[in-house]
């Protein structure tokens, strides 16, 4: 089943729950375990409103460790068990109890030709995103993959825009694309 597996998503980003914040210990633990929770948009939303009336304005380093919790989500029901995302790149690995239809794969690749591609591997899929185009204004996610094969996919973005932009252009392309592959191949 998709429980018998853990998600782990790995990122050189600032989510956290500073010490300033929520001050108490006890209080602090019971909100990263309600984080660690999160599997939709509105219990995200909620917590994110709870957190707002109980300690004030919510700090930057928290909203990105509730984005963190909502990508884990998503990611989980696609039966990926891990996702390391650095600068250049996303890898992606699918549990080793993922049920892939490989007969719906060719057609899932065929309506993204040219932006998701695979090729025969070891037992993992990885994806990999590099900055393409001018001042790195787009991410290609590139895999190697095992039985079936490893894939990329192009994220545009806008050239110059903040880091935080990014950050969130990344999570909700991947979000998207965990999504795609749930209802398409598993």
């Amino acid at each position: 089943t998709f429980s018998s597996f853990e998600t782990s998503i790995d990122m050189d980003i600032d989510a956290y729950i500073p010490e300033t914040y929520i001050r108490n210990e006890v209080q602090k633990l019971e909100m990263y375990q309600r984080i660690a929770m999160i599997t939709t948009q509105e219990e995200k939303d909620e917590l994110y409103d709870e957190l707002l009336d109980r300690f004030g304005t919510v700090p930057a380093a928290v909203e990105k460790l509730l984005l963190v919790a909502l990508l884990k989500a998503a990611a989980h029901e696609a039966q990926i068990s891990s996702v390391r995302i650095t600068k250049d790149e996303a890898l992606l690995d699918w549990s080793p109890l993922a049920r892939v239809d490989t007969k719906r794969l060719e057609a899932f690749l065929a309506k993204r030709k040219g932006r998701l591609s695979f090729q025969a591997k070891k037992v993992q899929f990885c994806y990999r995103l590099e900055s393409s185009g001018p001042a790195g204004a787009g991410i290609k996610i590139h895999g190697a993959g095992g039985k079936t094969g490893a894939g990329g996919k192009t994220i545009a973005g806008k050239a110059g825009a903040s880091a935080k932009a990014d950050q969130l252009a990344v999570f909700t392309e991947l979000r998207g694309l965990f999504d795609e592959m749930k209802k398409e191949l598993l």
